[in-house]
């Protein structure tokens, strides 16, 4: 994922005006977050890239649920709402003697995987990046 963000800044609009002004800190902390994304387990809510972490980690277990069989207020009800509960129930930001931490895990195990695509997902999968089956 790194990579692919390194190689869009090459461009002359990224040199330009998303990496304009960031001192060397602050880039490596956005590399931090990209090479470390997939395999960050301990979260921190008083880092925001920890926070992004976790944020984007449920994102991407939820949108795979995302289906003729779950609406959006269905995703929210059965997964999203519990996980806003668990959160609420640990930080307590306004205590400094507090760990404010948590697993990612704790919560992706709470999301199921998303089913095999069927016939018609796997069609359109293969054509649109040009495989035969």
């Amino acid at each position: 994922m790194y990579e692919k963000l390194i190689e869009r800044t090459r461009s002359k609009y990224y040199e330009d005006v998303v990496l304009h002004g960031l001192n060397d800190e602050q880039k490596e902390y956005i590399k931090e977050f990209f090479v470390n994304f997939k395999n960050r387990e301990d979260i921190s809510f008083a880092i925001p890239k920890d926070v992004a972490t976790l944020a984007c980690r449920i994102f991407f277990s939820l949108d795979g649920l995302q289906n003729n069989e779950n609406s959006i207020n269905d995703l929210k009800s059965k997964y999203i709402t519990p996980i806003y509960r668990i959160v609420d129930d640990q930080i307590k930001l306004d205590d400094p003697n507090y760990i404010n931490y948590c697993k990612i895990s704790d919560f992706e195990k709470l999301i199921p995987n998303r089913k095999q695509l069927n016939k018609h997902e796997e069609k359109y999968i293969f054509k649109l990046f040009g495989l035969n089956k």
